[in-house]
């Protein structure tokens, strides 16, 4: 599937449905990257970068779907909505790999 290259403000709409009177936030957390990773299909990416950042830029589902190819095991919906810490150091040891 091909991405479609859209604007952040525009991701924001149509992809993750952010109220317009909230995208301020994300759009300050968007401006700290270059690349657009949150509109990637690289499981490697989304799950290294969206680790290291508090608001959440993708769907829930995607996250873990990116983790569990990056982890190559099922990744829980409880491990997602618990402390990181343990998925960041075992996604940074997969990427070392």
């Amino acid at each position: 599937m091909a991405i479609v290259a859209v604007s952040r403000k525009q991701y924001l709409e149509d992809v993750l449905r952010i109220n317009p009177n909230k995208e301020e936030r994300y759009l300050k957390t968007m401006a700290k990257y270059e690349e657009d990773w949150w509109n990637s299909s690289d499981p490697k990416k989304i799950a290294k970068f969206q680790l290291d950042e508090p608001v959440l830029l993708v769907r829930l589902a995607v996250l873990q779907d990116a983790l569990e190819k990056v982890l190559r095991r099922a990744v829980s919906c409880s491990e997602l909505h618990s402390s990181n810490e343990a998925l960041k150091a075992e996604v940074a040891t997969a990427l070392k790999a």
